[in-house]
């Protein structure tokens, strides 16, 4: 699959999250997807569409 979505997308809709919806647990979101919180903090990182 190609990547399409930088984690800049996923980090800001992450905090978003956090903000507005603080009992919403993302870690098993996150696992789920098969995305790390690293993943999730590298600007220079891109994931696919099963992923998202």
């Amino acid at each position: 699959m190609l990547p399409l979505y930088n984690s800049r997308i996923l980090k800001i809709y992450a905090e978003y999250l956090k903000k507005h919806y603080p009992y919403i647990d993302i870690n098993p979101i996150l696992k789920y997807a098969g995305i790390t919180n690293y993943q999730l903090e590298d600007q220079a990182h891109w994931f696919n569409q099963s992923q998202v």
